[in-house]
């Protein structure tokens, strides 16, 4: 059998890194939307969300004259805050810096 490239992750956690494979070893892999570096921190998948938070936050900023309190906090509720709150339960502990981060641009948006 030959290994497809396109359809395979693999990374490589500990010290020694000199392992030969068929298709490239990657630093981070995304997993089922949680995305896992080489350290088992999840400081890229923080800042990510961060990202599409703060996108979806600004569509909302420019909507405010146009639609009501009400209707407001109702697209908060189903567009913005499932982002952070998916697979919080893994990466919840993974430092209070990304917490911080999280809780500061939530307060931010309400």
């Amino acid at each position: 059998m030959i290994v497809n490239p396109d359809k395979h992750q693999a990374m490589v956690l500990g010290m020694n890194s000199n392992y030969k494979f068929a298709f490239p070893v990657k630093n981070s892999i995304d997993l089922l939307g949680v995305t896992i570096d080489k350290d088992l921190s999840f400081n890229r998948h923080i800042s990510q969300i961060c990202e599409k938070v703060n996108k979806q936050f600004s569509v909302l900023k420019r909507l405010k004259n146009i639609i009501t309190s009400n209707v407001m906090l109702h697209l908060y509720k189903a567009f913005i805050l499932p982002h952070p709150q998916y697979c919080s339960l893994i990466w919840h502990f993974s430092g209070s810096r990304n917490c911080d981060k999280l809780e500061s641009l939530n307060e931010r948006i309400l």
